[in-house]
């Protein structure tokens, strides 16, 4: 544990591989330790000498010994020794010790050492873009930073750059959550699906011609993907600067609950094993995050209502009246194709009728009465047949449901 509770402590640089990769030695409690330090870590895990170990030195000599400080704010006092407990320190500390090293352990101080919790440093934003046509790569060079001389957000380019970008990462699909699985879900409460689509804070590990292999740095905290992968660098729908997507406060899209918009359906054809496609007019009930909407079909009950990845179901997301508008122009017109070449092929016309759930009935006393007022006759008719032909349409409805199935039909108004 090279860093005890994400502390800071001095270290010198004793080899530096063809890679990159700095191996620095420090003491921890009397004992000697090393640390590599890859490259791409260079900016989370270096720090000029003397800039984040002494800020943790004050913490904890305030937190250890409040009535003793004298020497720790002296402009020539050294650091003190960090021994604690039983453990003997190494007293103070080489003036010529180049570099500070950072670990990611952060242990939580239990009872029996209740003293206040040294400083954690907070990781630097690096705000870099790799883009071929107007990157401009911010990067922290080895050297640099251990010559003190160059600011961890702005380091000039050099040949060691350390390449900071946001990846849209494409690697997961999206997990539908199963309201079976637990009896606490209903219709009205389901959360959203896992996975899908997700904008990624990463590092450029190596480049090939215009494909870059990153590495992640979000693997503690997004569960189930990858930790590293491929990305085509003249993709700019896939690439952004670093944090200006994957940053929790960026919002991705302008939904706000009750924005009505258009949403393509997608749904099993009754009878067939076919999937159907269909414009139909929603509202947004609830938002989820950056990624995620859930809507309502208008018309429909809140049983079919739906959530949608805005990223990765993009497709499936319009303007409110773009494409259902459209769609019902359409239907209008092909309507009215097929009303003009009935009468002019067959010489008959189309009678309208009300959608008010009599219409069927309606149809049928039109044609056989002359009236479709008379919708009522016919319905009680057609229960009467089905009554009394129960062994042959009881097989059609679920078992138990045939009484159920005729008291429901013989109300009015009632599909």
């Amino acid at each position: 544990d090279v860093c005890r509770h994400g502390r800071w402590r001095e270290a010198k640089i004793v080899a530096v591989d063809e890679q990159g990769t700095v191996t620095v030695s420090f003491t921890l409690y009397g004992k000697k330790k090393n640390l590599e330090i890859a490259k791409r870590d260079y900016a989370t895990k270096l720090a000029p000498p003397g800039t984040r170990s002494r800020e943790d030195d004050r913490a904890e000599s305030e937190a250890d010994q409040p009535t003793s400080r004298t020497s720790v704010g002296s402009a020539n006092a050294l650091p003190r020794s960090r021994t604690r407990g039983k453990g003997k320190g190494s007293g103070a500390k080489d003036p010529n010790a180049p570099v500070l090293v950072h670990s990611k352990s952060r242990k939580k101080l239990g009872k029996k050492n209740s003293r206040a919790s040294p400083m954690v440093a907070e990781v630097p934003e690096m705000p870099t873009v790799v883009s071929k046509a107007d990157a401009e790569v911010v990067n922290v060079s080895a050297a640099d930073v251990a010559s003190g001389q160059v600011p961890l957000a702005a380091a000039p380019v050099d040949d060691n750059a350390v390449d900071y970008i946001d990846v849209l990462d494409v690697s997961q699909k999206l997990a539908t959550f199963d309201p079976f699985s637990s009896a606490f879900v209903t219709a009205s409460n389901i959360p959203p699906p896992s996975g899908g689509w997700r904008w990624r804070p990463a590092v450029i590990e190596e480049t090939t011609g215009n494909v870059a292999l990153v590495r992640y740095l979000d693997v503690d905290q997004l569960h189930g993907y990858p930790e590293t992968g491929k990305i085509n660098t003249d993709d700019n729908d896939r690439i952004a600067a670093y944090r200006s997507k994957s940053a929790p406060s960026v919002k991705l899209h302008e939904f706000e609950v009750g924005d009505p918009v258009d949403i393509l359906d997608i749904f099993r054809r009754k009878g067939t094993t076919k999937l159907g496609r269909k414009w139909r007019k929603c509202q947004v009930v609830r938002t989820n995050g950056q990624y995620f909407i859930r809507v309502t079909f208008v018309g429909w009950s809140k049983a079919f209502d739906e959530w949608f990845h805005v990223l990765e179901q993009a497709d499936r997301i319009a303007e409110f009246g773009s494409q259902t508008e459209k769609e019902l122009r359409r239907r209008e017109d092909v309507e009215a194709n097929f009303v003009k070449c009935l009468r002019a092929n067959k010489g008959l016309t189309v009678a309208a009728t009300d959608p008010d759930g009599n219409c069927l009935f309606r149809a049928v006393a039109h044609q056989v009465y002359g009236d479709p007022e008379r919708h009522d006759i016919v319905r009680a008719d057609c229960c009467d047949y089905i009554e009394k032909n129960r062994e042959r349409f009881e097989p059609l409805l679920e078992t138990g449901q045939f009484d159920a199935y005729l008291e429901h039909k013989r109300k009015v108004k009632v599909w």
